[in-house]
């Protein structure tokens, strides 16, 4: 029979993960500016559910098993919240790579490879990760991690297509000059040819 005391650390250990969740939400609207995340909401609903199925619960063992699975649903939300944000931050990154796949990028940002790379790796242990959560082992703080890493890369790409655009218009000014210069050597070659 479980005391109240670890009643009471259990139920604080879902709070916890429950606030957790809801600011992994926050930040998926935050770096994505998607809207409302309803995979990680669903599952806070779930644990709502069961902590509310504790509170009526008339035995101890009941109780215990309710809280075992609110904490899960917090912890898949949280999962849930940082997976989506990771698959639409990498999506952003691809539309980047898309938009600028015939321009040299590395004279800019010279780890652009490396951290492509490193997004690629990304996601396929997000794959590997898929099949673990059918074991029930929610390793979000490692996704945690890979979402600092990426958001950082897909924050600095705004600036590095800055600065390829920079580099295009000045080209593009030179090309005209080129140009130009060309169409004026040509009309004084053939000036002297259509005054005769």
């Amino acid at each position: 029979m479980p005391s109240n005391t670890s009643k009471k650390e259990s139920i604080q250990e879902i709070f916890d993960l429950f606030t957790q969740a809801e600011k992994k939400i926050s930040q998926y609207n935050l770096y994505t500016g998607k809207g409302l995340c309803i995979h990680p909401i669903n599952q806070l609903r779930y644990a709502a559910h069961h902590i509310l199925r504790a509170l009526i619960a008339t035995s101890d063992s009941d109780i215990q098993v309710h809280h075992i699975k609110a904490k899960d649903h917090c912890e898949r939300a949280i999962y849930d919240a940082l997976d989506h944000t990771i698959i639409v931050e990498l999506d952003t990154i691809s539309d980047f790579q898309e938009r600028m796949k015939w321009m040299i990028i590395t004279d800019i940002a010279p780890n652009y490879i490396k951290d492509l790379t490193y997004c690629e790796e990304i996601k396929s242990k997000l794959s590997e990760n898929k099949r673990e959560i059918e074991n029930s082992s929610y390793n979000y703080q490692q996704l945690q991690e890979y979402l600092d890493v990426i958001h950082k890369f897909k924050l600095s790409l705004p600036t590095i297509e800055q600065q390829i655009n920079a580099k295009i218009r000045i080209q593009n000014r030179k090309d005209l000059l080129i140009i130009i210069g060309i169409i004026i050597a040509l009309f004084a070659a053939i000036t002297p040819f259509l005054l005769k």
